[in-house]
């Protein structure tokens, strides 16, 4: 915390104390002052030096790993040795954050906290400014770090990379898009909840950016990372950040190459889960990768021609659907699926009709 936030606090309990602006102010009593002085320590959180803090004591935890399979080198025992000598003059709930015993429980809490922290856009480009990427990056990787923590590791990436290009300028200097896109293929047999986790902070992290997009789809690895995960068979998390990052893609208006050729191998797989997939919401996002197909025209329009019967069949079982649904509610939820399907519609014939 900042002199200038403790005299600001202080001033403010000495002129205001009694709720009033205009009195004098009367001197304060022991009790105020040590009331204010306990506020002070504890009540008034600098979310910087939180930051800090929690990072400090996520690393503590994964020293304790590293000790553990006597793989812990010189530099980490530096780096701990930095950390005791700065725990002196922290306040009372920093100091317990590092001293608290290492669990799972204790990591997520405070993984918790920090993605609070970092959704303010400021926040999240300080975090990467002090080196927390890469650390991220290094505890999703890691085996011996529980599966839980290594899950909101990938999220709090996420997170941060979201829609926020100073964040994401950091990730690409740190490889960040490459590092995740080899665990995501290394993780074919972990749980679905930690490679929808990985392919969300992948997704987060090229989403608009122009660099790290047009290396994704120039390096020819966009499609055979999402094509094999556009099928029903996939687990629905998985599926469902595979579709949305497709349609992120495809809508992209900062990569520098048609996404469509990139991506073109993924159309026949994303019309057959418009027509298939019993998960509305993927079937909505499938009609989106559509759309963005037709709307750039040309050769990409090209590729949704084939499938128009298709769509046309789909779009008369969900406005068969939509009519016969009793509940309000539900049925204003399938319109929403009608109307892009409609739209997909009167958009392949308008380009029909234009050739």
């Amino acid at each position: 915390m900042s002199q200038f936030a403790w005299l600001g606090l202080l001033k403010w309990s000495l002129q205001y104390q009694d709720g009033t602006e205009n009195e004098t102010p009367a001197e304060m009593s022991e009790e105020n002052k040590s009331f204010l002085k306990k506020v002070m320590e504890e009540g008034i959180v600098d979310e910087g030096v939180r930051m800090t803090v929690v990072l400090m004591a996520l690393v503590k935890h994964l020293h304790q790993a590293l000790t553990a399979s006597g793989e812990a080198g010189p530099e980490v025992e530096e780096l701990m040795s930095t950390i005791s000598s700065l725990e002196e003059g922290m306040r009372p709930a920093d100091r317990e954050a590092l001293s608290a015993p290492p669990s799972t429980e204790h990591m997520l809490a405070l993984l918790e906290e920090l993605r609070d922290i970092v959704e303010q856009i400021d926040f999240a480009h300080s975090f990467a400014k002090m080196g927390g990427l890469p650390f991220l990056l290094g505890a999703c990787s890691e085996p011996r770090v529980p599966l839980e923590v290594r899950v909101q590791c990938a999220k709090l990436l996420a997170t941060l990379a979201q829609n926020n290009p100073d964040v994401q300028r950091v990730a690409h200097v740190a490889g960040a898009a490459s590092i995740l896109r080899q665990l995501f293929l290394q993780s074919a047999d972990a749980p679905p909840a930690f490679r929808a986790a990985l392919l969300q902070a992948l997704s987060a992290a090229v989403r608009g950016h122009a660099p790290l997009e047009g290396e994704f789809l120039l390096s020819e690895a966009a499609s055979p990372l999402l094509l094999p995960l556009l099928s029903p068979e996939t687990p629905p998390p998985v599926l469902a950040r595979a579709a949305f990052f497709l349609r992120a893609l495809l809508s992209s208006d900062t990569a520098p190459a048609p996404p469509h050729v990139a991506l073109a191998p993924t159309a026949p797989a994303v019309a057959a889960l418009l027509a298939g997939c019993a998960d509305q919401d993927v079937r909505c996002t499938a009609a989106g990768c559509l759309l963005a197909l037709l709307a750039a025209g040309g050769g990409a329009a090209d590729l949704v021609f084939p499938h128009a019967k298709a769509i046309q069949g789909r779009a008369r079982e969900a406005v068969e659907g939509m009519r016969g649904e009793e509940d309000e509610g539900e049925r204003e939820r399938r319109k929403v699926e009608v109307d892009l399907l409609l739209e997909l519609m009167r958009g392949i014939k308008a380009k029909l009709d234009g050739k």
